[in-house]
């Protein structure tokens, strides 16, 4: 391991202790939502000039200027049309980027415009020596390479708080049900609860015990995360796990609940439907 790679990790390590100081109450998020609402449009064009029209290798930037949209133009829009219609008018007139285009499996083309983009064009570049590195499950076809920062977590968990506090359910015993590392979906929602001190009672991983070559990282980051957290006196659940064709015993523990209020359970789409059946 190299030395830059070192001290990206350490940075990395040093903001979860930062993050995990400093839990969230329900007033804080709902004032962060409140003061990220009210600075919407100027957060908007802080964030289009920083990370597109300041970066040369942003496919955005092409697409806009392709448009005929400089830095002006956008700001401009938004003042007079509000960030809604700005955005519906530029995906109309072709500023858009298709799902296939960011996985970067097809080019990007418009009228007189050809983008080969690379995965990393995407990037956020202010990110870049200390961020999270992780990729989507990948189900139906290869993972997609993701970026997080300790912001983004704390940002989400104030949005989570909020949804939890307005169903009720924040007092109710929970469980996860996302695969564990190297897939990002368990831990990034773990991660999220911890800042808010919403503990899952259980995690029900899809996945098992890694293998390849970063399974040795991604245990020893798994481990860090768990002793920081019982460090800080929080119980936090091990990954356990429960294959997709064992969703009958995660819906045991749901019906383990009884008459005692419920119980929550966090999961795909997919496998919710396998724990109703």
């Amino acid at each position: 391991m190299n030395i830059n790679r070192t001290r990206q990790l350490a940075r990395i390590a040093w903001g979860f202790q930062e993050y995990l100081r400093r839990p969230l109450t329900l007033q804080r998020a709902a004032d962060e939502i409140t003061l990220r609402m009210d600075n919407r449009e100027k957060n908007f064009l802080r964030v289009a000039r920083e990370l597109i029209y300041e970066n040369p290798v942003s496919p955005y930037r092409r697409l806009l200027l392709w448009a005929g949209c400089a830095y002006a133009d956008l700001e401009d829009s938004v003042r007079h049309k509000g960030i809604e219609r700005t955005l519906e008018q530029l995906r109309d007139g072709g500023v858009y980027v298709a799902l296939e285009e960011f996985k970067v499996q097809s080019p990007i083309v418009r009228r007189g415009l050809t983008i080969e983009p690379c995965e990393t064009d995407f990037d956020n570049p202010f990110f870049m020596g200390k961020c999270i590195e992780g990729s989507s499950s990948g189900s139906r076809s290869k993972g997609t390479r993701v970026l997080y920062d300790w912001d983004f977590f704390a940002e989400e968990a104030a949005n989570e708080f909020i949804l939890y506090s307005t169903h009720e359910i924040f007092d109710l015993p929970s469980a996860l049900w996302m695969p564990g590392l190297p897939a990002i979906s368990g831990i990034h929602n773990y991660l999220v609860h911890i800042k808010f001190r919403n503990l899952f009672d259980k995690w029900f991983s899809h996945l098992g015990k890694g293998k390849g070559p970063n399974a040795v990282k991604d245990s020893l980051a798994l481990a860090y995360i768990m002793w920081l957290c019982r460090m800080t006196g929080l119980r936090v659940a091990k990954p356990e796990f429960i294959g997709i064709r064992d969703a009958g015993k995660v819906a045991g523990w749901l019906a383990d609940a009884g008459k005692n209020g419920g119980r929550v359970l966090k999961t795909y789409t997919s496998s919710a439907v396998r724990v109703a059946q």
